[in-house]
């Protein structure tokens, strides 16, 4: 089933350190527009196969184009089946609203909501009375799923304090208590980042495909029309055709496509595809009954390769234990983390969390959007 990306605007204002922002700046043509227009949007989806799923994620949080919402709409006019991957950072109590209604209806077949952490991971959130109150609607939402950029699963302290005040508990049970980062097929600069947090580097010097999609056909939509191979894209390596000027199929006709898939197909390791430099990649090999077999590059969930489990790798402890042990050490982590004395960023005490919940009653009578002080992440 094919799916298209959509990245809403260029230049994320959250500048989260997992994400590649250095690389898509760069490489984003200056002169092209850095905002998805609903007009532009309206003639790419008439190009695309029905069955084709829209998922508003893309390089960017999607809610950073103001028109973001009128995207949605249409969209979900046009039947086209939805996923939502956000922030919610610069949703309005109208969008939020909407995204609710459109899950009640079984339109968003997977919303997950990204939670900044508690280790300044997204420098760029701003807390505001908007995204809790967005937060507070959502978890009532059986289809949302939420993450955080931390490896021992520890969120923002005044999100957290919030979500407590307001027993918002089950965000705390689908919330995993581990994460860990891939590395962009090798487009994530990791100088600012503990290597112990992201998979290792891959090297395939096999054939490969695509894990995610044999068809190649999970693609990224730019503001401009350009179509980026996937979601590893940051660099933009791969433009496979643009869907304002091309038709759908044209895209996995282009020379950049069929070249791609050369070498996919070849031996040895290519500095050209970022296909043999993905975490997400399947190496195709002779397996022991003597047929094909595909293998996954690396280990997905990244449970064994913390600090603890590598230290404790010696001692040639089973698996199951060494995961019982790790889970241990990461909860022992967010204990001390939401029990620290010395805190950067104040936290929320129950007379603040009180007149947070008046204020987003009050928006009612007009009042306008406001930022609540001392919201460093």
């Amino acid at each position: 089933m094919p799916i298209l990306e959509i990245t809403t605007m260029v230049g994320c204002p959250l500048v989260c350190k997992y994400c590649p922002q250095d690389k898509l700046n760069k490489n984003y043509p200056k002169s092209s527009k850095k905002f998805l227009s609903l007009d532009d949007f309206k003639v790419i989806l008439e190009k695309l196969p029905q069955d084709t799923i829209i998922n508003f994620c893309g390089f960017s949080e999607p809610f950073s184009n103001p028109n973001c919402l009128d995207l949605i709409k249409y969209a979900a006019q046009k039947k086209f089946q939805l996923f939502i991957y956000t922030t919610l950072q610069g949703a309005s109590r109208e969008a939020i609203n909407y995204l609710c209604r459109l899950c009640d209806e079984g339109k968003i077949a997977r919303f997950e909501l990204h939670l900044p952490d508690g280790h300044n991971n997204m420098p760029g959130f701003k807390l505001t009375e908007e995204y809790l109150y967005g937060i507070k609607k959502v978890s009532k939402q059986n289809v949302v799923k939420f993450m955080t950029m931390s490896p021992d699963g520890v969120i923002h302290p005044k999100v957290y304090d919030y979500i407590k005040t307001s027993s918002l508990n089950s965000i705390m049970k689908k919330l995993p208590h581990g994460w860990r980062g891939i590395r962009r097929a090798g487009n994530l600069q990791q100088n600012k980042i503990d290597p112990y947090s992201l998979t290792n580097t891959i090297n395939i010097t096999k054939s490969v495909s695509c894990s995610y999609t044999p068809f190649y056909d999970q693609n990224v939509l730019m503001p401009n029309g350009d179509v980026a191979l996937c979601c590893m894209d940051y660099s933009l390596k791969h433009i496979i055709g643009n869907l304002l000027v091309d038709s759908y199929s044209d895209l996995f006709k282009s020379k950049e496509f069929l070249r791609l898939m050369d070498e996919n197909r070849s031996i040895g390791h290519s500095e050209y595809s970022l296909c043999k430099s993905c975490e997400k990649a399947n190496c195709h090999l002779i397996g022991d009954d003597g047929f094909i077999v595909a293998k996954r590059a690396i280990e997905v969930n990244g449970r064994r390769t913390t600090r603890l489990s590598i230290a404790l790798s010696k001692y040639k402890i089973p698996l199951f234990i060494l995961d019982k042990v790790v889970d241990f050490s990461r909860a022992i982590n967010r204990f001390k983390y939401r029990n620290k004395k010395h805190l950067t960023t104040k936290r929320l005490t129950n007379k603040e969390s009180r007149r947070l919940d008046q204020n987003l009653l009050l928006r009612k009578n007009g009042l306008g959007k406001k930022i609540l002080p001392d919201t460093e992440a």
